[in-house]
């Protein structure tokens, strides 16, 4: 019995190390813009959600204004869940014209919430309030 004899390895069989090199640069560059997106994605999460609790602040605050039928005197402040909030009430000036008879007139609120990191939302409405009985 004869041992079988194998050939020698072609001289450019495997990876050359510029090879090797040249594959774990080009690896690294497609890491890092996946984790520069990856970075991106998180932190728009983040002003999303932020933005979000301005919003929810907002309507809350909204929904515990006073009714129709009090009027308000003055700007109101507060602050819920270390955010900072303010009313203010003008007249309103757009088109819209009720009739001098109508026991309502409307106004402007504006509702500004300020958050813990310096970011703000502001909620513009109208609201129709008893007239004042002469």
């Amino acid at each position: 019995m004869s041992a079988a004899i194998r050939p020698d390895p072609a001289p450019d069989a495997g990876f050359a190390l510029l090879e090797v090199l040249v594959a774990l640069a080009v690896l690294a560059v497609a890491l890092s813009a996946i984790g520069s997106l990856f970075a991106a994605n998180m932190q728009g999460t983040r002003k999303l959600e932020q933005h979000l609790a301005l919003i929810s602040i907002a309507r809350a605050v909204e929904a515990g204004l006073p009714g129709p039928e009090r009027a308000i005197d003055g700007p109101l402040t507060g602050a819920m869940q270390g955010h900072t909030w303010r009313v203010d009430y003008r007249p309103f000036r757009g088109v819209l014209r009720l009739q001098q008879s109508s026991r309502w007139t409307p106004e402007q609120v504006s509702i500004t919430v300020v958050g813990k990191d310096g970011s703000m939302f502001r909620l513009e409405t109208v609201r129709l309030v008893a007239r004042v009985q002469r």
